[in-house]
């Protein structure tokens, strides 16, 4: 019954709005040539909207004795807009269903000046539910505006949602005159961005060189004055401290981030020497590593989905019709870090102290000078007997250079019996030689002291035969019950 009431009461000041002769107010609303008269009462717009409860008690408004209207003018938003809000103003109703996501979006905007309190939320809700693919398609546009309102909150987590799963499609320099401070750093502290710590860090510097104006690239900083130095350091202050420097390797500090010094706090800078001093390493005590769905900095949740596509015994790359999920949530396997080379060592007891008696794992490793990515599943764990390890779901992998997933190569072992080799005196080795780390050679990183052989496996997952790596990380894989949310240890060792 109430329900009725309200749909009559909605209803006869529907009728109000559109035909009445009463109105005391003239609103002209957009500019030439889009322009609008409407009629609307002094009373409803003052009860129902703040804004006007300030507009028409102030100088805003013109009042016109003679005939007792007010009349005001509204330049800033366009006729179509202005009816959608003048409608919601007198009937509490709101139907977005045959209007256009710019003006939808346009909506947002002056819901937030008039502070229409009641249409943020359902606003931005209906975006993103009903207009998805208009914020992928328009997204430098929907996350620069989203960013400048503060009450638009809802947009802006959709929006780091969206970047986060994939932000070098979005880091561009193309879009950088759009991306403001608060913007940058509501990205950094996000712990799931999917994106290389290192490149993350030169679109940083490309975008206060940007800020700054200053004429030289991050390339040529032979030219650079010390007061550039400056202005850099005073743009990037409220960044640099969240820059995951911990998922950045020695090399690439060394060559790209080692020369910016003098940008750095001086409590950071002598943390920086010491993580990455070959001799004084420590770990950092903040920010922590990003997640990503998996503790790694060889990783992301892409090169996850495609080894638990393998894992799973499918053989076919998703990434070529790009089919597959990345939503690191919804995959099947869990991959926990053991051992990383840079922190925990390169030395085959290093790697057996940290991986055995472990039952599946995933080894990868990056390859010095090419960065390709490669490595292999052993489905039920390393041992230090010398002895080989039978299994027939072993498979040794390329992520190619862990950006173009369509070039990646899955190897199946062909020789089951000698699927893998367990020796104290060596680091992971699948097949007869088909990948092995270390040997005579002593650790992984020392030069030429990893070698790919094709013997056991089905291809060759790289053209070199010698080769060192520059970092290595092993995983325990767990499986996910579709039951439960969390992750337990789940037996993956060959039926």
């Amino acid at each position: 019954m109430t329900s009725k009431y309200l749909s009559i009461l909605c209803n006869d000041f529907a009728q109000m709005l559109e035909n009445s002769d009463d109105y005391n107010v003239i609103i002209e609303v957009g500019e030439a040539p889009d322009i609008r008269f409407f009629k609307a009462h002094n009373n409803i717009l003052k009860a129902r909207c703040p804004y006007f409860r300030a507009a028409l008690s102030s100088k805003w408004s013109k009042f016109h004795p003679e005939n007792g209207m007010f009349v005001f003018r509204k330049p800033n938003v366009s006729p179509a807009v202005f009816a959608i809000i003048l409608k919601y103003i007198y009937t509490g109703l709101l139907s977005l269903s045959e209007t256009a996501s710019y003006d939808i979006m346009d909506l947002l905007i002056t819901a937030d000046e008039m502070v229409l309190m009641d249409l943020f939320d359902h606003v931005q809700e209906y975006l993103i539910s009903f207009r998805s693919n208009w914020i992928l398609n328009n997204f430098t546009l929907v996350c620069s505006t989203a960013f400048q309102y503060d009450r638009f909150n809802l947009l802006q987590t959709h929006c780091l949602d969206l970047l986060c799963k994939d932000a070098a499609q979005f880091f561009q320099p193309e879009y950088m005159s759009f991306v403001n401070e608060t913007f940058l750093i509501s990205v950094l502290q996000r712990p799931d961005l999917e994106m290389d710590e290192i490149d993350l860090w030169k679109y940083l510097i490309d975008w206060g060189i940007a800020q700054t104006k200053i004429p030289y690239s991050r390339d040529d900083l032979s030219k650079w004055s010390d007061d550039e130095f400056s202005k850099l350091k005073l743009a990037l202050a409220n960044c640099i401290p969240l820059v995951r420097f911990s998922n950045i390797l020695p090399n690439q500090y060394h060559r790209h981030i080692k020369a910016f010094h003098r940008i750095f706090p001086c409590s950071l800078l002598n943390e920086l020497q010491l993580h990455f001093s070959p001799n004084k390493r420590i770990s950092f005590i903040a920010p922590p590593p990003r997640m990503n769905g998996i503790n790694s900095v060889l990783l992301k949740t892409r090169h996850l989905a495609l080894l638990g596509h393998w894992i799973g015994r499918k053989d076919s790359n998703p990434f070529k019709d790009d089919s597959i999920v990345h939503d690191f949530r919804t995959l099947p396997y869990q991959l926990k870090l053991l051992l990383r080379g840079t922190r925990d060592g390169f030395s085959p007891s290093a790697f057996h102290n940290n991986c055995d008696n472990q039952e599946a794992t995933v080894v990868v490793m990056k390859i010095q000078n090419n960065g390709h990515l490669i490595g292999g599943y052993n489905p039920f764990g390393w041992n230090s007997g010398n002895k080989w390890g039978s299994a027939r779901n072993s498979f040794i992998f390329s992520l190619s250079d862990g950006v173009n997933l369509q070039n990646a190569i899955l190897s199946r072992v062909q020789d089951p019996k000698r699927a893998v080799l367990c020796s104290q005196a060596i680091g992971a080795c699948f097949g007869s030689g088909d990948l092995v780390m270390g040997g005579y050679r002593g650790d992984f990183d020392m030069d030429l002291a990893c070698s790919s052989n094709p013997q056991s496996y089905e291809h060759p997952i790289t053209d070199l035969d010698r080769f060192s790596v520059e970092e290595y990380e092993v995983f325990k894989v767990v499986r996910r019950l579709k039951t439960c949310r969390k992750a337990i240890d789940f037996d993956l060792r060959d039926d």
